[in-house]
């Protein structure tokens, strides 16, 4: 186990603060604008080096200060016990990188994410990622009610991988674009309130843009478009693994129903292409699904959709997205088959 002592030297407070995602870059010696409480303005957040070791105090609306453990404390509400179990969760040395370059975790053999797109496409802030090992895939396969094969695949394709995303082990949906990604819990928990974030089930990295629609590929298959990242990895589920064609469908997902335009690279993408839209059977996905249709049409692309809303889960409640079609009742398996027509 790792002492406090020596976790202060592996991740001190700076590269703790970038590590928490409250800061872009390790923050000098001085004062800042206060990440605790949200402060756009002002110097209220105060760090200080001396005797070896580096303090913070907030002289504004915290109202308090200490070391990295009561910055946990602060940041999550933790009590001292579990600030500091954090702490030395954070501090495991294979997954603390003293040079600022992404590291990876020494037992896992898989290879980092490659980058496969030219630097200028890449606008994210992104946090150091791995491929994950069979028993993170094997999480993500259960909290989406997939195959861990399922994960697997998207994790070697590049559209799933691994991360801390605010202090959280975290699974991402992107692409090789890097225009957009989204991270969620790996314990299927929000990510808490902090700044002017609300709790959330999903945390949009850093310079994302939302109109990017994920998995875009050039080519002439027709496109599967869904909303949200449970439904793409369902679609990668029954597009991949259970509803093959002699023409494959590309899986494709909006991240939000409040997406109303389209990134403009997207547009020579989509063109002439046929594109079916399988919307959330709530208000706010039908209203998205129509809006998204009326982008599509003028691009030449024959547009329809797939309703969702006769079918029924294996616990009697209906279907209401895609994700919760994996648990269909057995009995209308054909019926879901209709969707690759």
């Amino acid at each position: 186990m790792n002492t406090i002592a020596g976790c202060k030297q592996r991740l001190p407070l700076p590269d703790l603060l970038v590590r928490l995602g409250l800061f872009e870059h390790a923050p000098k010696a001085g004062n800042h604008p206060c990440p605790l409480h949200g402060e756009r303005k002002g110097a209220a957040f105060g760090l200080t080096f001396k005797t070896n070791s580096w303090v913070w105090n907030c002289h504004g609306k915290c109202a308090t200060g200490g070391d990295e453990v009561t910055l946990l404390q602060a940041h999550f509400g933790l009590s001292l016990r579990d600030a500091l179990q954090r702490y030395e969760s954070i501090c495991q040395p294979s997954a603390v990188s003293t040079s600022g370059a992404p590291t990876y975790r020494a037992h896992r053999a898989q290879p980092p994410v490659p980058p496969r797109t030219p630097p200028e496409l890449k606008s994210l802030i992104l946090p150091p990622l791995h491929k994950g090992s069979y028993d993170e895939c094997a999480t993500v396969s259960k909290l989406r009610a997939v195959p861990p094969e399922t994960v697997l695949a998207m994790s070697k394709a590049g559209f799933l991988a691994f991360a801390d995303v605010a202090g959280f082990p975290s699974w991402i949906v992107l692409d090789e674009t890097r225009l957009l990604a989204e991270a969620r819990r790996m314990d299927g928990k929000h990510y808490p309130q902090w700044g002017a974030l609300v709790e959330r089930k999903t945390h949009t990295i850093k310079g994302s843009q939302k109109n990017w629609p994920l998995g875009l590929t050039a080519g002439a298959h027709p496109i599967m478009l869904v909303e949200g990242s449970g439904d793409f990895v369902a679609a990668h589920y029954f597009c991949a693994f259970t509803q093959r064609t002699a023409t494959p469908w590309t899986p494709v997902a909006m991240l939000g129903a409040s997406v109303k335009k389209l990134h403009p690279d997207a547009a020579p993408l989509f063109a002439n292409r046929r594109i079916r839209i399988v919307p959330h059977m709530d208000p706010a996905g039908k209203k998205a699904a129509l809006a998204w249709a009326n982008l599509l049409r003028p691009l030449g692309c024959t547009v329809d959709g797939f309703d969702l809303s006769a079918l029924t889960k294996i616990d009697g409640t209906p279907v209401g997205d895609l994700n919760d079609a994996t648990s269909l009742i057995a009995t209308q398996s054909d019926d879901l088959k209709q969707m690759f027509l």
